[in-house]
């Protein structure tokens, strides 16, 4: 499952007359601009001191070569046009039903508000997802921005942090850095990482549909082996395997993970799936997952690592927290939110 901030400020705001918009894709030159945007909307919501991206790590992303991120920028339709609103999104991979696009910021300017912008917005989003193969889409926004909850579920946005109760965890820089730093503990058996390929789909893929049974949510699996191979092949996702170190090695657990994009930080790593064969939990191999993790995350410049859980998973909330996660669901109130594929789609056609 994935993480995202969707930061919203709707306040509704006289009528005016409705001027045509027109998209455009942002880039590097558009990096001042947008920070001060995201550093506005950070000091409506009084968390301004958690901005921690810079304009130049900003603008990195969009002359990287390996971009992930997308600036959706809208302007009016006219000579001397003027800003609109911006979105921020970038696809991702969820294990229970692969390829989605993931709707980091979306802010509509105050005086553009109550005119259908942000249904505009997610109508131009939903078709650049389905160009890219993504048929869902999933965000986070603050359970007492009644306005914002309002406008998504009459999208037909799905809660579900109410209907699944994933909780969202994330590692801070500074422990983020310390893990990642700190030396590998000994451990009986040894084990050695690798980085998988296309040619573990199979397994991998029988892992997931048994980690999602464990959980109670195996009917929630639309990801197929076929989807899981390609994005392999194609590098999109990351996969980390342990095994044992001997001869004959075992399989002893998998983590699937990739970069992604918060305004506030910067890039940092989403840990979609950690999973520990049953014989080998409860030797530290949880500890040493998070430590390889961390290690690949900051080689990536990335400077922290989010993921979801459940928080009757009691175990796995005590080892998070027991590393220094922390539950944001749980001490800044985010709630997960996605529109499901047939809601998707549909959106895109109108």
């Amino acid at each position: 499952m994935i993480l995202i901030f969707v930061i919203s400020q709707c306040k509704p705001t006289a009528k005016m007359s409705k001027p045509n918009l027109k998209f455009r894709e942002g880039t590097e030159k558009d990096s001042r601009f947008i920070l001060n945007k995201v550093t506005d909307l950070a000091r409506f919501m009084d968390t301004e001191d958690m901005v921690t991206l810079t304009e130049e790590d900003f603008a990195k992303e969009f002359t990287s070569e390996n971009k992930f991120i997308n600036l959706l920028i809208a302007e009016t339709d006219e000579e001397d046009s003027k800003f609109v609103g911006y979105a921020i999104f970038f696809p991702f991979f969820s294990s229970y039903s692969g390829k989605r696009l993931y709707l980091e910021d979306l802010f509509i300017e105050e005086k553009y508000r109550g005119n259908g912008f942000g249904k505009t917005f997610f109508r131009e989003i939903t078709k650049i997802g389905i160009n890219k193969g993504c048929y869902s889409m999933e965000w986070t926004t603050l359970p007492d921005n009644d306005i914002a909850v309002g406008f998504y579920k009459s999208l037909g946005a799905i809660n579900k942090t109410e209907t699944e109760k994933w909780h969202a965890y994330y590692l801070p820089k500074d422990v983020f850095m310390k893990i990642a730093n700190s030396s590998t503990m000994s451990i009986t058996p040894k084990i050695k990482f690798r980085e998988g390929t296309e040619k573990d789909s199979t397994f991998i893929f029988i892992k997931i549909v048994d980690l999602s049974k464990v959980s109670g949510s195996d009917n929630l699996v639309t990801l197929t082996e076929k989807d899981l191979e390609k994005e392999l092949k194609n590098k999109f996702i990351n996969v980390l395997i342990a095994e044992t170190d001997e001869e004959d090695s075992k399989f002893v657990g998998f983590s699937l993970y990739f970069p992604f994009f918060n305004s506030f930080y910067g890039k940092r790593l989403y840990m979609e799936d950690l999973f520990i064969d049953e014989q080998y939990r409860g030797h530290g191999f949880g500890k040493l997952f998070l430590q390889e993790l961390s290690k690949i995350g900051v080689q990536r410049g990335c400077a922290g690592m989010e993921w979801l859980t459940h928080p009757e998973n009691n175990g796995a909330v005590r080892f998070y927290k027991s590393h220094g996660a922390i539950d944001k669901t749980e001490t800044e109130k985010w709630h997960a939110y996605y529109l499901p594929k047939d809601v998707f789609i549909k959106m895109a056609n109108l």
